[in-house]
């Protein structure tokens, strides 16, 4: 767990960019604006650590990847980390910040985590954008924060296995079936 600190606060972090016809570079763009923006000055000042999913919506032509984050910090104006954002994306299109209980963020968490990022007619294109890639990081504070695996209450529809497996290797194991591979 991470060290709790007097007049730090949990809160939800969304960050978002203007859609993009390639998801690949969208999504390098977004990890490395993200990226920018942990290393400004302005962050270190409010932010002690925290984690993110991407989550990737729309289309081919239409991609609409983004960043939710749970970070603990102190007070941000919505303001300030716009004005951040921006500057770290060279043009972000917005942010919506809140505060969250511990327990709204494991919720939170697992939701984006276990959630299929692209319908399955997409699957393919998303799973070669995020090719060698974590969807999931942590950073600051939370480097060593430990989720517990989501997992499923049934077998594996493929092998039978009766251990416990995951939702996103089922949906993974489904598709390569299908595909024959």
């Amino acid at each position: 767990m991470y060290d709790r600190q007097s007049g730090y606060m949990l809160k939800m972090l969304t960050l978002s960019k203007q859609n993009c016809p390639n998801l690949s570079a969208g999504i390098d763009d977004l990890i490395a604006s993200f990226r920018r923006l942990r290393n400004s000055k302005f962050w270190p000042k409010y932010v002690a650590g925290g984690l993110m999913v991407i989550e990737v919506e729309g289309q081919p032509g239409n991609w609409h990847p983004h960043i939710h984050s749970f970070i603990y910090s102190k007070r941000i104006l919505w303001e300030e980390i716009l004005k951040n954002w921006k500057k770290a994306s060279k043009g972000g299109l917005g942010v919506y910040i809140k505060n969250v209980s511990h327990d709204g963020a494991i919720y939170y968490v697992t939701k984006y985590i276990t959630k299929a990022n692209a319908s399955d007619e997409f699957s393919d294109i998303f799973e070669q954008a995020m090719k060698g890639r974590r969807m999931f990081q942590r950073f600051g504070c939370f480097q060593n924060v430990k989720l517990p695996p989501v997992l499923s209450h049934r077998k594996c529809e493929l092998c039978g296995s009766p251990h416990w497996i995951t939702e996103w290797d089922i949906r993974r194991c489904q598709r390569a079936f299908a595909r024959g591979t």
